[in-house]
């Protein structure tokens, strides 16, 4: 549904003549959806178009990179790392908001784990985790827990192919537990404002 929604808003928006001011955000929001629900090939055509389009200005970027950087990931683009670090760039400095740096926290910590760093992949979350605590937004908070949950599970299976003590693999599965807790708590709270 929200596909459909946003191809007509599209048109509507081509036939009002105001592309130049919303044309890029629909498609990054239209790019962010394919992406979720795996049509990759039209998620990354809205992504192309949307990139030729952007305002400038750093709001319209971050806006830009944080519904798009998935599916870059995703599809290990030759471009990836480096617009990983301008993300982090556009972030540095700036009011922390769930949907820039869980973005950043989710596409970063993904990136770490295809090239197999689980570990850069678990600090980047136990950063983004600290950070966030404080901002309810629960679809990336929930979404952060279980991409710890899978760093420390690559990271507990990495220590036992290296026989590495038990006492350590115990811990990375301690603390899998700890999110997984967490994560449900999270999904069955109610926010308070």
């Amino acid at each position: 549904e929200a596909v459909d929604v946003v191809h007509d808003g599209i048109v509507d928006i081509e036939r009002l003549g105001a592309t130049g001011s919303y044309g890029a955000t629909i498609r990054e929001n239209g790019t962010a959806f394919q992406y979720e629900i795996g049509n990759w090939d039209a998620a990354d055509a809205w992504a192309r178009e949307s990139r030729r389009m952007v305002r400038s200005g750093p709001n319209a970027w971050r806006y830009h990179i944080a519904t798009t950087v998935g599916l870059g990931v995703a599809r290990d683009q030759p471009d990836i790392s480096g617009r990983l670090d301008r993300f982090a760039d556009l972030l540095d400095g700036q009011p922390v908001e769930g949907q820039y740096q869980g973005a950043y926290a989710l596409a970063a910590a993904e990136h770490a784990l295809w090239k197999r760093r689980p570990g850069e992949a678990i600090d980047t979350i136990d950063t983004s985790l600290a950070l966030l605590s404080d901002h309810w937004f629960p679809y990336f908070l929930a979404q952060m827990h279980a991409m710890a949950v899978r760093a420390l599970a690559d990271l507990a299976e990495l220590a036992r192919a290296e026989r590495i003590p038990a006492d350590i693999v115990s811990e990375h599965f301690e603390r899998i537990d700890g999110h997984v807790e967490t994560k449900h708590v999270r999904e069955t709270v109610e926010p308070t404002f």
